[in-house]
């Protein structure tokens, strides 16, 4: 894969000014940042984790689309979680003050974010059923009690550990998501929620990006990156997440 070099550079914000800031105001600041940098990896592992192959193969087609949506609930119950972080009463004064006052388009990204979260009810769903924690007894027996239609399970096996795949736990999960906020047919419905996923976390990281720089503003109104040098990095649209990989040192026991 070939890499090109990216230009890094780097903004300085004084201990005193930092510690200008309030309690909350600190808190506000530092929880922002670290949620852009949650969500802008996990944006990135979703775009990483599409199959970018023709090779429509059961195996590597069921796994790689299983850790697709894995990662994929991950980003999903994340952006719930700030919805409530950013409605909450340290967060909400602190932006009036620092934020809003200053910018006041910003307090309009939030409230056309929240309505987009709102109206995503497979959000709160899919949080609170799988995305933090595992699926319940109750939740899952529709979806585990066999049919007329029921097929036989499969597990790939490759030579390590590291190369096994439960096909049917997966197929089971990804019924369970989209019966459960789609009401469509499976595969005609993946790539739509990936979309939808992907506008949002973008309408997201963008509000992010916007308010902190608004903070860190306040605080050094003449702020300016200082460049650091380069590195190097690979095209973005090349990089893929494989499932299955060569494991060279790795090998089952015998007793595996």
């Amino acid at each position: 894969m070939a890499n090109r070099s990216i230009k890094i550079s780097k903004i300085t914000i004084p201990v005193d000014k930092i510690s200008s800031l309030s309690a909350h105001e600190r808190y506000t600041y530092y929880v922002l940042g670290h949620v852009f940098n949650e969500m802008m990896t996990l944006q990135k592992l979703v775009g990483f984790a599409i199959p970018k192959h023709n090779d429509s193969r059961a195996p590597r087609k069921s796994a790689e689309f299983a850790q697709l949506f894995m990662i994929f609930r991950l980003a999903a119950s994340k952006i719930y979680e700030f919805k409530n972080i950013a409605n909450g009463k340290e967060v909400k004064t602190s932006l009036d003050k620092l934020v809003f006052s200053k910018e006041p388009r910003l307090l309009d990204e939030l409230r056309k974010f929240n309505k987009s979260v709102s109206g995503a009810a497979w959000l709160t769903r899919l949080r609170n059923g799988m995305g933090f924690h595992y699926p319940q007894f109750d939740e899952w027996v529709p979806y585990t009690t066999p049919d007329s239609g029921w097929v036989d399970d499969i597990v790939y096996v490759g030579e390590q550990t590291g190369n096994t795949f439960y096909d049917a736990s997966a197929s089971v999960a990804l019924h369970w998501m989209f019966d459960k906020y789609r009401s469509e047919n499976v595969r005609d419905s993946v790539m739509p929620l990936v979309d939808e996923l992907i506008d949002m976390i973008k309408q997201l990281v963008n509000f992010l990006e916007a308010v902190v720089s608004t903070i860190i503003l306040t605080l050094v109104p003449d702020a300016a990156p200082q460049p650091l040098g380069k590195m190097l990095a690979p095209e973005h649209d090349k990089v893929s997440l494989p499932y299955w990989t060569h494991l060279a040192h790795m090998r089952r026991t015998k007793d595996e």
